[in-house]
């Protein structure tokens, strides 16, 4: 077994889907009006965003991204204009991470186990 998809209901499906396909390099997998799944490839776990009413934390989400270099990624993104809370910053439970927030407030944690940058 494996999950094959993460569900999350948001105001603005669209919005969010243009925030990851522009900023990740995600791409549209599925999309109605009341919905869209993205994805980097169709074999990995899906993230989708459903026209619902939103978390009242949205920030309780927190969806992680394995990279191949997190500080790169950090330059790119913050070329881009992203905002991070926290900069590439070794944890002490073995990984390199950096923290931002998507437009709805949902965080993203890019990281890469130490000793692989």
């Amino acid at each position: 077994m494996r999950i094959s998809m993460a569900t999350i209901w948001v105001e603005n499906p669209r919005s969010l889907r243009d925030w990851y396909t522009d900023h990740l390099g995600m791409r549209v997998i599925q999309e109605t009006p009341r919905f869209v799944q993205l994805g980097w490839d169709e074999r990995d776990c899906l993230l989708a965003f459903h026209v619902g009413t939103p978390l009242e934390n949205p920030e309780r989400v927190q969806l992680h991204i394995r990279v191949d270099d997190v500080d790169a990624t950090y330059r790119a993104l913050s070329a881009k204009g992203l905002e991070f809370d926290e900069p590439p910053t070794n944890k002490p439970w073995g990984l390199r991470t950096a923290t931002l927030k998507d437009p709805a407030g949902h965080g993203l944690e890019f990281e890469v186990p130490l000793g692989k940058r």
